[in-house]
């Protein structure tokens, strides 16, 4: 028996365990299968599937068995572009705000305006907000407004500085990796770095530390920058004196560490279940993107979960390498500089709606020329797709991108953000083609930091009084 001649509830069910894509591909065989595809039990079902993969943020549609069938595809295709108001039109390009949250922490009070000490980060779900209050990380529940949980740090008189979510961990329960540093009363000179891995509790609002490792000490006003944590790995690069950065790497469940110095020529990390994405530079100034698989990694390379305990210097082939592939092949007439690292750099990954165990990867690149000022096409704006079955990446788009910019994160649609931290203080939103215009979001009294979500196109951040959750329609 052919799967079209089983009974059509037998089939539903089989779209029950689909993702969106095996249901369309499915659907487009034959007539009959096409309208048990386009079942409305069949679409809330995928888009149940996506809430709790925290793909679909429930606030941009609360109740699904109200919707027809036509809003349920709406808002998968929604997750694909990105609100519908950040595409450019003829007419123009004017992001429209369609909802406003607020909560109301106590925030502390500070040297000066808000600045990069005060992150607010939206998890993907909306469920909840995490917010660095001055060095104090506190999770509040977005509809209760309500302080879930705060931190405390495992060493005496520490400070957050960085941080990153784990969101795929569990439902109830989140995995976070905190870069703290120590500031001991009246000395400069004994300040240390951690970087600490917890489990929190969302409902009793309690953590557990998975791990506690010691990082390098730094005389760097913030010595962390691009945490990532993804399952038992983690991921943050230190700056060190005299330009040695480095960047660590953690097993924080087989409790083993890899330092990859300088000399490997690291740029950006980013991880996926059960690999490590890497993106280097060449010496002849040539990017690439490698996937790792992370138990490989530290099988060969990893050493003890203590300060100093392993530092290795490596070349790209003596990493397991699974998959590699450059950036732009072909593109661009001019060559970075060999080793130079450029802070404008960013590399984003995210899950595809349609497709289990796929990811999306972006990377913008902008190239720094010896002398002069970088023109847009010093830059561009590349994606892959990831396949963590097959182990590979693939090549998708590569556009000129706008450059150099600080592009903080870059969604899964490729639209990214870029604020104004001066002057007017603006969000300004960039589609993933440089030929089309910016939206440009007014945002009162905001502080440094604006977290865009990969998914639902919300900025989330946080001003003087309140923490500011902004919709679009």
């Amino acid at each position: 028996m052919i799967f079209s001649e089983l009974p059509p509830d037998v089939i539903l069910s089989v779209f029950a365990c689909c993702d969106v894509s095996s249901v369309v591909s499915t659907g487009q065989t034959c007539r009959h299968l096409h309208s048990l595809a386009v079942e409305k039990s069949v679409w809330v079902r995928l888009l149940d599937d996506l809430k709790r993969r925290s793909i679909l943020d429930p606030t941009i549609a609360p109740n699904l068995d109200v919707l027809s069938i036509g809003d349920l595809i709406k808002v998968v295709k929604s997750l694909l572009t990105g609100p519908s108001t950040w595409t450019p039109t003829e007419a123009g390009f004017a992001p429209q705000v369609s909802k406003r949250i607020t909560l109301h922490p106590n925030i502390l009070t500070g040297p000066g305006i808000l600045t990069w000490e005060n992150e607010t980060r939206l998890l993907r779900n909306g469920a909840h907000v995490f917010f660095n209050n001055w060095g104090k990380l506190e999770c509040w529940h977005v509809a209760e407004d309500r302080l879930v949980w705060v931190h405390t740090a495992g060493v005496e008189n520490a400070s957050v500085l960085e941080f990153a979510v784990d969101e795929d961990a569990g439902v109830d329960v989140l995995r976070i990796m905190i870069c703290v540093r120590t500031y001991p009363p009246g000395s400069m000179d004994l300040r240390e770095n951690y970087v600490e891995i917890v489990d929190l509790d969302l409902h009793k609002g309690i953590h557990d530390v998975c791990l506690l490792v010691r990082a390098p000490n730094s005389r760097h006003d913030n010595p962390f920058s691009s945490p990532v944590i993804c399952g038992s790995v983690a991921a943050v690069t230190l700056s060190a004196a005299e330009g040695r950065d480095s960047l660590l790497l953690i097993d924080c469940e087989a409790h083993l560490t890899v330092v990859l110095s300088r000399i490997l020529c690291v740029i950006v990390v980013a991880l996926v279940p059960r690999h490590i994405i890497l993106r280097t530079t060449s010496k002849t100034g040539e990017d690439e993107i490698h996937l790792i698989l992370s138990e490989d990694l530290f099988t060969l390379h990893g050493g003890p979960a203590e300060f100093g305990a392993h530092s290795i210097s490596v070349v790209v082939n003596e990493l397991p390498l699974i998959s590699t592939q450059r950036v732009a092949p072909g593109s661009l007439s001019s060559r970075r500089e060999p080793f130079a690292w450029n802070s404008y750099d960013q590399m984003s990954v995210h899950a595809c709606p349609l497709h289990r165990d796929t990811y999306r990867l972006w990377v913008y690149a902008s190239k720094r020329p010896s002398h002069g000022i970088a023109s847009p096409l010093d830059s561009t704006l590349s994606s892959f797709d990831i396949s963590i079955v097959a182990a590979e990446l693939r090549p998708r788009t590569c556009v000129p991108a706008l450059g150099p910019m600080l592009y903080r994160t870059i969604t899964y649609s490729g639209h990214t953000q870029v604020f104004d931290a001066y002057g007017t203080r603006y969000q300004q939103i960039l589609p993933p083609t440089l030929s089309a215009a910016s939206g440009v979001v007014e945002l009162d009294d905001c502080g440094d930091h604006v977290d865009v979500g990969p998914y639902s196109g919300t900025l989330a951040y946080s001003t003087h009084k309140e923490i500011v959750i902004l919709y679009f329609r």
